[in-house]
């Protein structure tokens, strides 16, 4: 074989390319997209909550749901992986509406979740479990509902990750409300750096609207809130500034909720949990 003939017919094909990462400003314009979707069309929440109850296998010693974060709508393969792992039950994912128009979509997951804990009061079994765990705005979601006694008292456990500072109870401290959850009944798991989770004080309800104007387009209303906000908390740009650096600097989005998993699970089933970076 000739030198030229080697060139063009080598012996082994060459390594296949990897799909392109798209960059930080591409992730940035994505992630700003995301706050415009619109809800998708879903059934009433107790037509919602009837239909996951029917597909639970209530023969299992303990039931874990999920509440999803904003926008998504199923059980996250992390999840799964550390059920998997320590040899747990399945996760049922509940779904809402799920989006960051959160003065409709936070009361649709909680109409559900209530819905979903009544009918669970009925099925469940002396000495079955019943535990939730939620992100971010399923976080909040599950946080509203236990407020209530006689919810909480249908939930075993639950774990908290990316819980969002303006929801009105918590299972610690907070300067944005005097209400606190069952520490025995619930934990929460948040990282140091999370905007999301840094304390508000008084300003949660008007954090609250603006998140909610941005994302229904309402930019007058959503610019004066701002100005609001900074009066009273002008640190709070400087927390968002650094919340975006992960961006840049190749670390892991601090409001993201793979690095909480496994004390969140551990939690739930009871096993020996690392809490170090939880509440």
């Amino acid at each position: 074989m000739t030198a030229s003939a080697a060139r063009i017919s080598p012996a082994v094909p060459p390594p296949a390319q990897a799909a392109a990462k798209p960059g930080a400003l591409e992730d940035f314009l994505e992630d700003i997209d995301r706050l415009f979707w619109l809800p998708r069309p879903m059934p009433a929440p107790a037509d919602r909550a009837r239909a996951l109850v029917d597909s639970i296998d209530w023969s299992q010693p303990t039931i874990v749901v999920w509440v999803p974060g904003t926008n998504d709508h199923e059980v996250p393969d992390h999840l799964r992986r550390r059920l998997a792992t320590v040899h747990g039950p399945a996760a049922y994912c509940m779904d809402y509406v799920s989006t960051w128009q959160v003065r409709t979509s936070e009361p649709d997951g909680e109409a559900t979740l209530r819905e979903l804990l009544s009918l669970v009061a009925r099925h469940k079994r002396p000495g079955q479990k019943f535990v939730l765990i939620g992100e971010s705005q399923g976080a909040w979601v599950i946080s509203e509902v236990l407020k209530d006694p006689m919810f909480a008292s249908i939930v075993d456990r639950a774990s908290l990750l990316a819980h969002p500072a303006l929801a009105s109870a918590h299972a610690h401290d907070s300067t944005s409300t005097d209400v606190h959850l069952d520490p025995k009944r619930v934990h929460e798991f948040n990282t140091p750096g999370d905007v999301v989770t840094r304390e508000v004080g008084k300003s949660s309800s008007r954090v609250i609207d603006l998140v909610d104007s941005f994302a229904s387009l309402r930019i007058g209303r959503s610019l004066g809130l701002v100005g609001e906000i900074l009066l009273t908390d002008p640190g709070l740009v400087q927390a968002l500034i650094a919340s975006q650096l992960f961006r840049v600097n190749g670390t892991q989005n601090p409001h993201s909720s793979e690095a909480l998993m496994q004390g969140a699970v551990d939690w739930i089933l009871e096993r020996p949990a690392d809490t170090s970076s939880s509440h």
